[in-house]
């Protein structure tokens, strides 16, 4: 877990609600992947587990 540090959502205003993270995110890759499994897939309908790992948060990161 990253404490103390910005997880680097993409909004760059409070009102814009994006919650989706930047690629430098310390949130990419280190969630409990167990868990994750219970939960297979994001918000939006992606595979929450890749390469075996997973992401914190309600979104799986996306490169754009």
């Amino acid at each position: 877990v990253f404490v103390n540090q910005s997880p680097l959502f993409r909004a760059t205003q409070a009102y814009e609600y994006d919650f989706t993270v930047q690629d430098l995110s310390p949130a990419i890759g280190i969630a409990d992947v167990a868990v994750s499994q219970m939960y297979p897939l994001d918000i939006n309908g992606n595979q929450r587990v890749t390469d075996g790992k997973a992401d914190v948060g309600a979104y799986v990161f996306r490169a754009e």
